[in-house]
């Protein structure tokens, strides 16, 4: 859930630094879109994913998004510290649309699902 709005957070702040400074006869803002929406989540446990990672925050993220936007999911697993004393890492992705949330939320929930699985077979 953290990186979730650490992304929501970057991405608006994007948005902010992209406007022009001398502008003076700015109103309002009427509609905020995203495009091209990334979510990266850092887990180090299934206990971690079961906690913090929910399939309905991503829900809520499509709420920001226009029609026929480019949306990709990923989930990085953090490992044991290897012998060259790198961690290893796992990590999924998936790719998607914004018109096809319902089939991207389906694949986001079986990516969770293989995600806690990884972690219950290193037990």
């Amino acid at each position: 859930m953290k990186q979730l709005v650490i992304t929501a957070l970057f991405l608006w702040s994007l948005n902010g630094m992209a406007q022009d400074s001398e502008t003076t006869n700015i109103n309002s803002i009427e509609k905020v879109k995203v495009e091209n929406l990334d979510i990266v989540v850092t887990v180090d446990s299934a206990e971690e994913i079961k906690r913090t990672f929910k399939v309905e925050d991503i829900k809520e993220m499509f709420d920001l998004t226009g029609d026929n936007e480019s949306v990709s999911f990923k989930l990085i697993c953090n490992g044991e510290t290897m012998s060259n004393g790198e961690q290893s890492q796992l990590s999924y992705k998936i790719k998607g649309n914004s018109n096809n949330v319902e089939d991207f939320i389906v694949r986001v929930k079986e990516l969770r699902d293989a995600a806690i699985k990884y972690y219950n077979k290193k037990k």
